[in-house]
């Protein structure tokens, strides 16, 4: 008979066989066959044994015996010697029930050893049948062959070897005989930085890859890290790959029975300790408007595994630019020019880092730039012994709560507060019982708790003179050039599209000429209803419009901003 067909009857059996041995992690051996070319002459029936894996990492042994060289016998006698012809056992097969006789025309028995062997390792071994006197083992062995057990491996991606975090590289060895790849599972109880270095191989080929699931990294037909590089043998190294908290496979490929080594460490990954600054002023208080200030970003810790890229750049709604960054990646500085409105401004920098929600190397850092409300826009009144404020109308910005507005009158060294109200509200404040024609500093105080948590904070000094103390002595109020002039007014619609037919309407004005009987000290004119006409003389004159008025009282002022005013006068009466 060919032996091909032997070769192919052995293959059945060997499933056979397989199938009657406990599941090993799918483990399978390194070669399945051996003839062992024993001559007819030889007592030893065994012409070629087969290879299945065994339990436990041992090899199941299948023997061939023709029918040519065991039909005179009925059982058999089966020796196992060690590399010594040592005897390890023997093993009696009955024909019929162990011995397997494949088919009528196979022309040959097989028989499955009972034991187990340990792979990679020398036997001798030989099969004698029954004869009328006992086969003694020490005869046997002169008849027995040569063998060599095969490796067995169990399948890498079925059982990989644990590997835990820790600092400092560990190093690795290892030989692949079956499957050509070495398996390690990482379990990153947080996020990691891997590093790998001095992979070496005595095979022609050799890769390490790292993998998020053992499918991913069983379909590879060339390990590829996941982004896209791998510590191949010719780069030998893989430095600073990053991977978040989870279970990672690093698999090794080499060439089959090449032994392969390299130094690992998987690490707590230092994420950056983040540092905002402006070089003028904090950061968490608001600053002028349309003021060029300077940003810088920082990373504090020097073992940090971010870094700032050399293209870095910030953005920010409707706006963006360059980052100039330090050689070492470690601190990034750009100019960023405040709104011409109340505003709060978020500005994101990109960085190299790893990213623990998304698995990503790039994580934005963000600083709020809060841009003021002009706080001149509040209006006072100066008088002879108070400050007054008329209302609180001023822009609020940003989102959270409704801005407060505190004043407070600096006291010697000390800065008192008078009053807190929020911004917008029409309610009149006054600071009373101050002395006349003295210098005052108030300051100013807008505070807004944004929806962020932060609290924002613009302030601004002011300084008043109060008015000088007294009051004008009016002589007279005379009214003159008195005019009545009809216009006419067009028709219009309205927003809500209502036509209003035009009429006839009386425009009037006139001059009131008002006389002191004695100039003003201290002042720069005289303030009437509201008007300022300049002078240090008694008399001054108004252009007014409107209907006259019955009477008037005047005050002096002496500050064109807030007034300064002196008392009132007395009520005159209008001529």
């Amino acid at each position: 008979m060919k032996r091909v067909s032997k070769l192919i009857i052995l293959s059945i059996l060997s499933l056979f066989i397989v199938m009657l041995i406990p599941n090993n992690s799918f483990a399978k051996v390194s070669n399945t066959s051996q003839n062992l070319f024993t001559s007819y002459s030889s007592p030893n029936a065994i012409d070629s044994v087969s290879y299945t894996d065994g339990a436990a990492g041992k090899v199941a042994i299948t023997a061939t015996m023709p029918f040519s060289k065991v039909t005179k016998y009925s059982n058999f006698t089966f020796f196992v010697y060690d590399e010594t012809k040592t005897l390890l056992f023997q093993e009696e097969g009955v024909k019929g029930t162990d011995i397997i006789r494949a088919s009528s025309g196979d022309g040959y028995f097989y028989y499955t050893f009972k034991n187990q062997f340990d792979p990679n390792k020398k036997y001798f071994i030989t099969s004698l049948g029954y004869s009328e006197e006992p086969v003694d083992a020490r005869d046997a062995a002169s008849s027995a062959t040569e063998i060599t057990t095969p490796y067995t491996e169990a399948d890498p991606f079925l059982a990989p070897t644990p590997v835990n975090m820790a600092a400092g590289a560990i190093k690795y060895t290892g030989v692949s005989h079956v499957f050509g790849c070495t398996v390690y599972q990482l379990n990153a109880t947080e996020d990691c930085c891997i590093n790998i270095s001095g992979f070496t191989t005595t095979g022609s080929n050799g890769s390490i890859g790292i993998f998020d699931s053992l499918e991913s990294a069983r379909k590879a037909s060339i390990l590829y890290a996941m982004d896209g590089g791998s510590c191949t043998k010719s780069t030998a190294s893989l430095t600073g790959f990053a991977v978040k908290k989870g279970t990672y496979y690093i698999d090794v490929l080499t060439d089959i029975d090449a032994t392969f080594e390299f130094n690992m460490e998987c690490r707590k990954y230092n994420h950056a300790v983040a540092k905002w600054s402006v070089a003028e002023g904090d950061y968490k208080q608001a600053f002028d408007q349309n003021k060029t200030i300077t940003i810088t970003f920082e990373i504090t810790n020097a073992d940090s595994d971010a870094y700032i890229p050399s293209d870095a750049t910030w953005s920010a709604p409707g706006d963006s630019g360059n980052v100039t960054v330090s050689a070492d990646g470690k601190k990034g500085t750009f100019k960023f020019k405040t709104r011409s409105w109340a505003n709060t401004d978020e500005i994101t920098i990109g960085i190299n880092e790893l990213n623990s929600e998304e698995g990503t190397m790039r994580t934005g850092y963000s600083i709020e730039i809060m841009t003021g409300a002009s706080l001149q826009d509040l209006k006072v009144e100066v008088g002879p012994n108070y400050i007054l404020f008329p209302d609180f109308n001023i822009p609020d910005y940003g989102n959270g709560s409704k801005a407060k507005l505190t004043v407070y009158l600096k006291n010697g060294k000390k800065w008192v507060k008078k009053f807190t109200v929020p911004v917008g509200t029409k309610k009149v404040k006054k600071i009373k019982g101050l002395k006349s024609s003295k210098k005052y500093t108030y300051k100013v105080e807008m505070t807004k708790k944004l929806t962020n948590g932060k609290t924002s904070k613009t302030s601004k000094k002011f300084t008043v003179k109060t008015g000088p103390k007294g009051k004008p002595a009016v002589a007279s109020a005379k009214v003159s050039n008195y005019v009545e002039k009809k216009v006419w007014v067009s028709g219009r619609y309205d927003a809500g599209w209502v036509w209003h037919p035009g009429y006839w309407s009386t425009n009037r004005s006139y001059t009131l000429t008002v006389t002191l009987k004695s100039p003003l000290k201290g002042c720069k004119g005289l303030n009437c209803s509201g008007k300022s006409a300049k002078g240090k003389g008694t008399t001054f004159k108004y252009y007014c419009y409107g209907q006259p008025p019955k009477s008037v009282k005047v005050r002096g002022y002496s500050n064109d901003t807030y007034g300064g005013f002196t008392a009132y006068s007395s009520n005159v009466t209008v001529r």
